[in-house]
């Protein structure tokens, strides 16, 4: 119930909520299923599926029946990590493991009414594919994958394959250099060509793309299929599939191998065996599946793979059409596959409700008339208590609340609080599961800390940890900026830290230099720039969601887009009510995160502003702006906004992009600004009477030492204990008694050798403070690690800091 209420009311106020699903229905949609290959698997997949809908369970128990005879071992064990199953690695587990949970799941798709006009696979997924259409029971096509499977296990290690981000035509020119070694595998979008082939010319080609500038890498397979090393399994394949026996389907057949339909009579074990050889034409697949009326894509798997490529294809070649995920990696239960159904739902598909539901005697509920009109006669308290004495940008800011000069060194302290309750844009920045506060604030707050310090550039600011902003957007979360005193240049240091409500100390997350702006003026820039071709920015943030950007709509900010030759051009504004608020900042960073939303990658790993240089804004209070995006190198990119007139208003000469975890975990409490640094203490060079070293060594650790201190002058003599040092000097005691108390390569019981250090050192000391003829020399334990400035530390030795200290 709270969840539903949650999910109208978000529905009422047109803003995102995971339990509201929303989208534009075309007039005659067309299902296609689209089932990838290998690499969509996860650990614990299906588990939660099996156990809500019992027409999911029973189709995965079929496929189990059909593949326990063949593999030995059971699918459901191990979906479940039962003890005595197979782990879900290499191809022979993973791909009758992957059939049986896409077989099932389009199962459970079309039990709830959305039936298929046609079926995609890609790769291996073709099996599924037919299956699923019924041009092949679940017994033959079991067979099927897994003879497929085990024949690729004889290729194991022989090769490997390349993703790269460009057309085929160019992965062709970048191969051509390694004819016989190199070939193209997988075609899967207009930017997206997957290589394969030998091993060391992979290797060679992977190094030549990272110095040119070309996204690459590498699938973790360790063959090279749809290439001439399949041909090394040819007969064995063809023989264990003779006798393959396909059958007559009203769904029609799609195939990746052909790039168009097939005829299920085709389904023998030649075509199966020249899926496997031939390359995996997915985007020509893509392209023959619209005909009349609208595709919709579903991807029929247990984490989407193919979603991204589907849509680059239909906005490459102009075709109308959309695609959706059933699952995601560790989402895999009810709420996610009844969200993808709702997908479905609001993009035109029919659903039988009533099956989901399970009560089809209930009418569904008709809308209100007209909508409530809401009115509240609540006085509301003071938001937050701000400095009177605040001047320029930070007057007016939304989250500055006090600036104070520093005594003594001239620093100035900015004193802010970020709330969702305040900013009400803050809790759609959600990246990876998490929200947060976004790159372009922490940019924006450190450009008004140097206003107030007399600085108005950010020479470079580097993201050194995120902020996770509270689940509950009525926490305020405090932050402290703190810039430096000014160097002769007048450049200043900026640092940025947060605290935490339920933590007990101050967090930096963003370090940098602020200075003066000596540039001059750019230009104007027409619009639109000549030379330029419109980008189709409709799905842009459809597509963005499916690869982890969660933008709410005050970032929704794109317009239109153009390109050429050399980058982008991007129109971007905020929207309502956030653009009601844009005078307030220096420059709005949600207006300023939407510009860069054109820089993320079409597939691959999560990106985040990681480093900013050169940041500068010549006019406060933009609301819209027209931005120039120019890709500097793979992950790198330089930025200049114009306002309506074509006058410059920001300007960035490089920012740095980072990938990071798709699952954001948050940061320890224990976190501190402070850290260890060893600092070298200045030597003399003023001569001295060379020192009488004895070093006691029972372990065999100061052979190196007493070498060095022989090297530096000083006598040495090396004892077994304390009581023996004055023996073998007869009775003359060294000027130093030195211990070495070095690190053992052996920890496997840290406790036990902690003890036994502890008190070795605790008797020797009480013999050095109990022996008088001891009274002139130094005591002196030499370790390492001990007190570290960087992990891991020697902990056998760091009790004795202590303990000498105290003694």
């Amino acid at each position: 119930r709270e969840q539903l209420l949650a999910g109208l009311a978000a529905l009422a106020q047109d803003s995102p909520h995971s339990a509201v699903v929303t989208g534009t229905a075309a007039d005659d949609v067309r299902p296609v299923f689209v089932f990838p290959g290998q690499g969509t698997q996860w650990a614990g997949m299906a588990v939660g599926l099996a156990a809500d809908f019992p027409v999911f369970a029973e189709h995965l128990r079929r496929c189990d029946e059909a593949l326990a005879p063949l593999t030995g071992w059971s699918v459901l064990d191990v979906l479940r990590t039962e003890n005595d199953a197979p782990p879900l690695a290499g191809s022979e587990v993973i791909q009758p493991v992957l059939f049986a949970v896409m077989v099932s799941l389009a199962a459970l798709w079309r039990s709830f009414g959305v039936q298929p006009e046609a079926v995609l696979g890609h790769s291996q997924g073709e099996i599924a594919a037919a299956c699923s259409a019924g041009a092949l029971s679940i017994d033959e096509a079991a067979r099927i994958v897994l003879l497929r499977s085990r024949a690729l296990t004889k290729l194991t290690g022989t090769g490997g394959m390349l993703a790269l981000a460009v057309p085929a035509d160019r992965a062709t020119e970048l191969i051509a250099p390694y004819a016989e070694q190199l070939w193209v595998a997988i075609v899967n979008g207009p930017e997206n060509t997957v290589v394969a082939g030998d091993v060391d010319a992979l290797d060679t080609l992977a190094e030549h793309c990272s110095e040119h500038g070309v996204r690459a890498r590498r699938v973790a397979i360790d063959y090279a299929a749809h290439t001439p090393h399949v041909e090394a399994v040819q007969a064995d394949l063809l023989a264990d599939l003779a006798g393959t026996t396909p059958r007559p389907t009203d769904i029609a057949v799609c195939s990746s191998a052909t790039g168009g339909f097939v005829d299920p009579a085709e389904l023998t074990a030649a075509f199966w065996y020249f899926g496997l050889r031939h390359p995996v034409r997915f985007d020509e697949s893509v392209r023959s599946c619209v005909g009349d009326g609208t595709p919709l894509f579903i991807e029929v798997s247990p984490h989407p793979a193919l979603i991204g490529h589907v849509q680059d294809t239909l906005l490459a070649a102009g075709l109308a059409g959309q695609a959706i995920g059933s699952l995601r990696r560790d989402d895999g239960g009810a709420a996610r596959f009844l969200g993808a159904l709702g997908q479905a739902f609001v993009a035109g598909a029919a659903v039988d409700w009533a099956a989901v539901l399970g009560s089809p005697s209930v009418p569904p509920a008709g809308l209100p008339t007209y909508q409530f009109e809401h009115r509240r006669y609540w006085i509301e308290p003071p938001t937050r208590t701000v400095d009177p004495g605040l001047t320029g940008a930070a007057a007016c800011h939304p989250a500055i609340t006090a600036v104070v000069q520093v005594g003594g060194d001239d620093g100035v302290l900015v004193s802010a609080t970020v709330s969702a309750r305040t900013q009400p844009w803050l809790d759609q920045h959600v990246i990876g599961h998490s929200v947060l506060l976004p790159g372009t604030a922490f940019v924006e707050l450190a450009l008004v800390a140097g206003e107030a310090a007399g600085c108005d550039l950010l020479e470079d600011l580097t993201l050194e940890l995120p902020l996770m902003l509270p689940d509950s957007g009525e926490v305020d979360v405090p932050l402290q900026l703190l810039v430096g005193a000014p160097r002769e240049d007048g450049r200043r240091s900026v640092a940025v830290h947060s605290r935490r409500p339920d933590g007990p100390g101050w967090i930096r997350h963003a370090t940098g230099t602020l200075g003066i702006d000596r540039a001059p003026t750019g230009p104007s820039a027409p619009w639109p720039p000549p030379g330029t071709s419109e980008i189709d920015v409709t799905g842009l943030y459809d597509d963005l969601l499916a690869r982890g950007y969660d933008y709410g709509p005050a970032f929704q900010g794109v317009l239109a887009a153009r390109r050429d030759d050399e980058g982008r051009w991007v129109e971007v504004a905020l929207p309502e009510p956030a653009a009601a608020d844009a005078e307030r900042y220096l420059l709005h960073p949600a207006l300023l995160d939407a510009a860069l939303h054109l820089l993320v990658p079409d597939a691959g790993d999560l990106l985040l502003p990681f480093a900013w240089r050169g940041v500068r804004v010549s006019a406060a209070g933009a609301g819209s702006l027209r931005v120039r995006l120019v890709r500097t190198g793979g992950d790198r990119a330089a930025l200049t906004g114009y306002d309506g007139a074509g006058n410059p208003v920001v300007h960035i000469d490089e920012l740095v992009l980072r990938a990071v975890p798709r699952q954001l975990d948050r940061p320890s409490e224990d976190l501190t600004p402070y850290r260890v640094e060893w600092v070298e203490l200045p030597g003399s060079d003023a001569a001295a009477d060379p020192l009488v070293w004895s070093v006691v060594d029972a372990d065999g650790q100061g052979a190196g030492l007493t070498a060095a201190l022989e090297r530096a002058g000083a006598r040495v003599t090396v004892c077994y204990d304390l009581p023996s040092v004055a023996d073998l000097t007869s009775g003359d005691v060294p000027d130093v008694v030195l211990v070495p108390v070095l690190p053992d390569a052996d920890l496997s019981d840290v406790g036990y050798q902690v003890r036994e250090t502890v008190y070795a050192a605790l008797d020797l000391v009480q013999g050095w403070l109990g022996d008088p003829r001891f009274a002139a020399s130094r005591l002196v334990f030499l370790t390492a690690g001990a007190v570290t400035a960087a992990a891991p530390g020697g902990l056998v030795s760091a009790p004795l800091w202590g303990l000498v200290r105290s003694a």
